[in-house]
């Protein structure tokens, strides 16, 4: 029987080892007395009574035995003193089992007179200096306890031989109690000296009480009804009846009463005290009972109560009581998040883990948990505490909910796991939350960049029209001074000086036109005077107002105009602004001596206009916004060829104003650009706004 099936009484295992090392020195004072009467030849300190004497093997005996039995009560768990006790224990044996061998078998080993010599006819002695078949018996069964009790080995075992031992013992005290020689008088037999049979109960008695804590004795030593009910009746079992008896055969031998009458008044003494401890006995186990169906009762409350709160609780709730997790109990919370029916939350949650869910799986940062790796089964298998991990719930439906998981190992006595209680917090909308937050982050940054560059545009753009607007007004302030203060200059000055303020005129103007139009545009107010055009007198007029500027850097106009294969509706003046500037544009910027391209050409179902160049290019990073209003390329170019940056845009939204598309397409810097115009025929054609759509005003 184990030490763990029972909550031992800490205090009564403390006094019972007290009473342990209190009995070996008992048995050793008696050992060490009987020596002392045989070295001073002492009849007295040999023998007690009937002139029996305690023999000098068994009172060394009683000192091997009485040392390995301290040895183990006061430190049972050191390698040094277990080691010590196994020899004194083995000593002690030998000594009881050679002698027993003697009796048993009619050797001599010549060990009964090895100390001192003892003559013959001494008193319940078959052989001078030998001890009687009761004592070698018990020494050979003490020697067996001891060794099994430094060994660690069955203490059971070692107790029944303590108690076979105290039986013995007891029998020849209750032989010199009660006068009866044939219990301790037969030589052959029962021949044993009063002091042995005393230091031999005393041993007994000190070998139960060492290892009281284990095997059978720690019976009585348990905290419940049944242990304190032994240790209540088993002292009246064992003394009140020796006692009582023993007195009634004084009473009887001092003639105050006869036998018949002197048994029936022990008998009645006997019923009494039982009586009395059985009642006083059954009024604490009452007392005990009460308490217990008590606590049970609060135990049961405090059960429901935490039921109840699981159930409440909008935490996901689990709970396993077996190490191996295959049984889990989950709370209405834990269901409703794992979409499982609302019955008994007694009902375990799934037979076994390895049985997963067939509607959902666990993943852990996109890697799928395996049953073995779930916080609860680590919990309750390697009782560890898991805290705070994030799993993701994939449903069948594509459905994802994020929970946060917390695990702790539920223990037993001796702090091992049993089991295991988890909680789940559904984070969906948090983490929901989250990802919406970085995300408007992630939009508030691009949003502050933009906001930023537009700034940095609009500044650059004011910078860009201060400049623009001051440049043909300083010439024409120049040559409008020289006209008023010079009246005599020759006519060739005076063209000049009427030509150059004709030109920056209508650069001027063009500027300003550029601008009211960005107006009318962002405003919506941008109006179409949609007729039936003809594309080629359109192009052959933008490019004849551009041949002047191409002329002056030896650039070639090179035009291919297909006849349309339907009739084009739309603005004459508004196309034609927008052939001007791509042509102004590829004008602008190819170098002396190159050529420009213009190609008119459509099916039944659209037309396109194809300008092309071999000029600057354009960045491949600007391509992207080069139809944006206020962007430029970088200032180098610009600052060669001047500009607003708004004709691209103007010219876009008048191509969309017109349901058709314009594109832009270069290999690169130093490569040349081409701009490409596809415009619907009226057999095709959608509605065409008659006005612009609005679009989003600059940043003031």
């Amino acid at each position: 029987m184990s030490d763990h099936m029972f909550h031992l009484n800490a205090r009564f295992v403390s006094r019972a080892r007290v009473l342990a090392r209190t009995a070996s020195v008992v048995v050793m004072l008696a050992g060490a007395l009987a020596l002392a009467g045989w070295i001073l030849d002492s009849a007295a300190l040999k023998g007690l009574s009937a002139g029996i004497t305690m023999k000098a093997n068994a009172a060394l005996a009683f000192l091997f035995a009485g040392a390995s039995l301290w040895l183990f009560a006061a430190r049972p768990y050191r390698s040094g003193y277990r080691r010590a006790g196994q020899a004194l224990a083995l000593a002690a044996g030998s000594i009881g089992i050679a002698t027993f061998s003697q009796h048993l078998f009619g050797w001599n080993l010549g060990i009964d007179q090895l100390l001192f010599a003892e003559p013959p006819g001494a008193v319940a002695t078959t052989s001078p200096g030998r001890m009687g078949p009761p004592a070698s018996a018990c020494f050979t069964l003490a020697g067996i306890a001891l060794l099994l009790l430094h060994g660690g080995r069955n203490a059971s075992a070692a107790q029944l031989l303590s108690i076979a031992i105290g039986l013995v013992a007891l029998l020849a005290v209750t032989g010199y109690a009660y006068g009866a020689e044939q219990l301790y008088g037969i030589a052959r037999y029962s021949g044993i000296a009063l002091n042995t049979a005393a230091a031999l109960v005393a041993l007994s008695i000190g070998l139960l009480a060492s290892c009281v804590d284990r095997g059978l004795a720690s019976v009585a030593a348990g905290e419940r009804a049944g242990s304190v009910t032994a240790r209540r009746l088993l002292p009246f079992a064992l003394v009140v009846p020796l006692l009582l008896g023993g007195f009634g055969v004084w009473l009887e031998s001092e003639g105050y009463f006869d036998a018949r009458f002197s048994i029936a008044a022990v008998m009645i003494a006997i019923i009494a005290i039982l009586a009395t401890l059985i009642a006083r006995t059954a009024i604490m186990l009452n007392r005990a009972e009460r308490q217990r169906l008590a606590a049970e009762a609060t135990v049961r409350e405090r059960m429901h109560e935490l039921e109840t709160m699981m159930e409440v609780l909008p935490l996901g709730v689990f709970i396993t009581t077996d190490r191996s997790a295959t049984e889990i109990i989950a709370n209405s919370a834990a269901r409703e998040l794992l979409r499982l029916p609302q019955h008994d939350g007694k009902r375990p949650l799934r037979n076994s883990v390895e049985e997963a869910a067939a509607h959902y799986r666990i993943f852990r940062e996109g890697i799928e948990l395996s049953p073995d790796e779930l916080p609860i089964r680590r919990a309750a298998r390697d009782g560890v505490v898991v805290k705070d991990m994030e799993l993701e719930i994939v449903f069948q439906d594509g459905t994802v909910k994020h929970g946060l998981f917390t695990a702790a190992p539920l223990l037993d006595e001796h702090g091992e796991p049993r089991g295991a209680i988890a909680s789940m917090m559904d984070v969906t909308a948090r983490k929901a939350a989250e990802i919406e937050r970085e995300n408007l982050l992630e939009r508030e940054r691009e949003a502050r960049a933009e906001s930023q560059q537009a700034n940095r545009t609009k500044d650059e753009f004011l910078a860009t029209v201060s400049h623009e607007l001051r440049t043909p007004l300083s010439a024409i302030l120049g040559w409008t001074r020289i006209l008023r203060d010079h009246r005599n200059l020759d006519d060739q000055t005076r063209k000049r000086a009427l030509a150059t303020i004709d030109g920056n005129c209508k650069a001027q103007a063009q500027l300003i036109e550029d601008l009211l139009d960005v107006t009318r545009v962002t405003a919506g107010n941008l109006r179409l005077d949609m007729q039936p055009v003809d594309l080629r007198e359109i192009i052959d007029t933008a490019v004849d107002a551009v041949r002047p500027a191409a002329e002056a850097k030896s650039i070639r106009l090179l035009t291919s105009l297909e006849p349309c294969a339907g009739e084009l509706r739309g603005d004459p003046a508004r196309l034609q602004q927008v052939v001007w500037n791509l042509l102004a544009n590829a004008v602008k910027f190819s170098a002396e001596g190159s050529s420009v391209k213009i190609r008119l050409t459509g099916d039944a179902s659209e037309t396109m206009i194809v300008v092309a160049d071999d000029g600057e290019g354009i960045d491949p990073q600007l391509l992207p916004y080069v139809f944006e209003r206020f962007r430029q390329a970088n200032g180098r170019i610009m600052s060669r060829y001047g500009g607003l940056g708004l004709g691209l845009s103007i010219a876009r939204t008048l191509v969309e104003m017109h349901g058709g598309t314009l594109e832009a397409a270069s290999a690169g810097l130093g490569k040349g650009a081409s701009f490409t115009v596809r415009l619907p025929l009226l057999a095709n054609e959608a509605a065409v706004p008659p006005a612009a759509k609005p679009l989003a005003p600059p940043v003031a």
